[in-house]
This record gives C-alpha cells, structure tokens and sequence, in this order.
C-alpha cells in the first residue's frame, strides 16, 4: 500500500479554513477528520460547515487553507 494523499496532522477540529470550488472561495470551520481509502491508498478528507451555503461539505484536505488574522488583514 502506498503513502497516504494528502495530511491530517495539518488540521484540528475547529479550524477555518478557505478553500476554492470551481473558482468561488468559500470558508468554513472544519468539523470532522478523516482517511477515505480511494484509488488504493488513503485519503485525508475534511467535513467543513461552509459559512455561505451553511451545509456541511466533504473536501480534500489538500484543498484546504487555514485562515489567520493575517490572511484576513491582507
């Protein structure tokens, strides 16, 4: 089996992150980690209530950005 896709370590419940789908940005806080085996190996996934649409999405945590005060100051 090889290496998983992506990382959970990078990530806590709680978090805020950005994250671009078809080119809209949307942001949310994440409420849920977890490894998806997809395509033979496993794959870090993230549950995110999105803050504009308020429903709950499944998205790669390799699409994922934590938002910081600076990231919003900017």
């Amino acid at each position: 089996m090889s290496e998983t896709f992506g990382n959970l370590e990078d990530f806590s419940i709680g978090d805020v992150v950005l994250w671009s789908k078809l080119g809209h940005k949307q942001t949310g806080v994440i409420s849920g980690l977890r490894l998806v085996f997809e395509g033979g190996r496993q794959v870090a996934h993230a549950d995110v209530f999105c803050f504009e649409k308020e429903q709950r999405h499944d998205v790669l945590c390799l699409n994922l950005k934590i938002i910081s005060k600076s990231d919003l100051e900017a």
